[in-house]
């Protein structure tokens, strides 16, 4: 048993550093010139809940510093709203503008073409079994990503 779950995690290990590669690489192709790939994920950070400068720059591994820099330039694109915390006046929240949620859905769209264009040549059989694979994944790491498709 052990055996299988290394087996397992070093198969996880070589196959998911390309894959998200590719998949950055499509979010890039379909966000620039408009946007680099890390304004890409704060906006879908910020889509997904996490709404304070804090929790967003903690997702994605940067210093507050950086994140409030890289936020305040979207902020000047009109794609980010920022409010006042009601209940803590030392925080802002923050939300998507219209324009910032068009964009995101936008890119997200044309994503999702690539990524399906890309497993047009499999059978629905191979899809059904790639697409249950990578529910498990993610339900055993406890999130289901079906719950945010729409």
């Amino acid at each position: 048993m052990y055996m299988e779950n290394k087996c397992l995690a070093e198969t996880m290990i070589n196959i998911l550093p390309p894959t998200m590669g590719w998949l950055r690489q499509k979010v890039s192709e379909n966000s620039e010139p408009e946007l680099t790939l890390p304004q890409f994920r704060i906006l879908a950070n910020i889509d997904s809940g996490l709404t304070t400068v804090t929790l967003i720059a903690k997702h994605q591994g940067v210093t507050q510093p950086a994140m409030s820099q890289m936020v305040e330039n979207l902020i000047n694109k009109k794609l980010i709203i920022k409010k006042i915390n009601p209940n803590d006046k030392r925080q802002s929240l923050l939300r998507l503008s219209k324009k910032g949620q068009s964009w995101l859905n936008q890119i997200i769209a044309a994503v999702k073409t690539d990524v399906a264009q890309q497993f047009s040549g499999l059978s629905k059989l191979q899809q059904k079994k790639i697409k249950e694979a990578l529910i498990l994944l993610n339900t055993h790491l406890g999130e289901n990503p079906c719950d945010r498709l729409s």
